[in-house]
């Protein structure tokens, strides 16, 4: 006979993953086993369930089917819920304004900026992650590259717990469906993967990895800085606006070099000890930036390469100062063209891991 409540549980734990680790959701075979052992069943009894479980294969983990998402549009009140549904309101909250500003078929959101958000407002951030991922799953929204819109492009979305509250209802006559397996498998789930040592960066891009290096130097009031220019960034089209993405990926370039100044100078093992930094941030800029976290030989921030591509990406900008133009072009003006825009795009991402391994190899003491 099938094991129906190991079912129930490894299906919840599945569903749990998407919660737990959003941004790499799933259970691998072995992780699937481990939750059945810690629900007392032995291996081949986990085994034999999963033989008989609709699952999908994601890379090296297995994830909850496409259906066991769509039926959940309804957000019908469970109890225990996954969803944090302050989260997912605030998202979709910020989607409708930009709906009620340009429309359902132009409005969009940045996913980072819109985690921000949530987290300023006192959610949790796994959670707010796990909000989008989810509602994204269930055909609420749509991704567009790192952007969110509407799904159906019809007006306003609804919001996920305005919705939910209707239909749970208030005081004692309030109704929840129970889910029994659901906090066991939470529980397991988040043990589980906290045990994961796979080597991976739960962030691949760098700039989108770069906030919590932030956090990690007590500077988490700019993380929605960082991520509102790497938003802009993003949205900017090389091929027709190269002035502006220049500009910002040199705001990023000259932001990641300020965050690490204390840092490096703290530790004094070779760049950015210049004097010039004994003076206000305000008086700092890219040009002093670069050269100082190239230096330091082997204990230096930049490579000399990344250091050349760092200094052709502030030539660039000197673009948007027309006093200078006029005295280093006096007789005619240099073109931008879209592969510079996109090399300084790429410049922005490198100095960034530049700085993010470097405080790894000098951690503070």
């Amino acid at each position: 006979m099938l094991n129906e409540a190991l079912q129930h549980l490894l299906s919840e734990a599945l569903m749990a993953s998407v919660f737990v680790c959003p941004l790499a959701p799933g259970l691998t075979h072995q992780e699937l086993l481990e939750v059945g052992r810690r629900a007392g069943y032995q291996d081949g009894t986990t085994g034999d369930a999963l033989k008989s479980m609709r699952m999908d294969y994601e890379g090296d983990r297995w994830t909850p089917m496409p259906e066991a998402f769509t039926h959940r549009i309804t957000f019908m009140p469970e109890d225990p819920e996954f969803l944090d549904f302050k989260a997912a309101d605030i998202i979709v909250t910020a989607l409708n304004e930009q709906i009620a500003a340009v429309g359902a078929q132009d409005a969009r959101v940045d996913q980072g900026v819109v985690t921000e958000l949530a987290t300023r407002a006192g959610c949790d951030r796994t959670a707010a992650q796990a909000a989008i991922v989810f509602m994204v799953r269930v055909g609420l929204l749509d991704e567009d590259g790192n952007n969110l819109r509407s799904k159906h492009r019809t007006g306003a979305v609804m919001l996920p717990g305005e919705w939910n509250r209707k239909q749970r209802g208030s005081g004692p006559g309030s109704r929840a469906f129970p889910q029994p397996h659901r906090a066991k498998a939470l529980a397991i789930v988040r043990e589980v993967i906290a045990r994961r040592d796979d080597g991976r960066p739960v962030q691949a891009d760098p700039l989108d990895a770069f906030p919590d290096t932030l956090t990690s130097l007590g500077l988490t009031r700019f993380r929605m800085w960082w991520t509102q220019m790497v938003a802009e960034l993003r949205a900017c089209d090389p091929n027709t606006m190269p002035t502006a993405a220049v500009v910002l990926a040199a705001a990023l370039v000259e932001g990641a070099l300020s965050f690490a100044v204390k840092p490096a100078r703290d530790r004094g093992v070779g760049p950015l000890l210049s004097k010039d930094f004994d003076r206000p941030p305000r008086t700092w800029n890219i040009a002093d930036l670069v050269t100082s976290a190239a230096a330091g030989g082997d204990a230096a921030i930049l490579t000399p390469a990344l250091k050349g591509q760092a200094d052709l990406l502030v030539l660039a900008r000197h673009r948007v100062h027309a006093g200078r133009l006029m005295a280093d072009h006096p007789d005619r003006l240099p073109d931008l063209r879209p592969e510079e825009a996109r090399a300084a795009r790429v410049t922005a991402e490198h100095v960034a891991r530049a700085v993010m391994d470097w405080l790894a190899r000098y951690p503070a003491a």
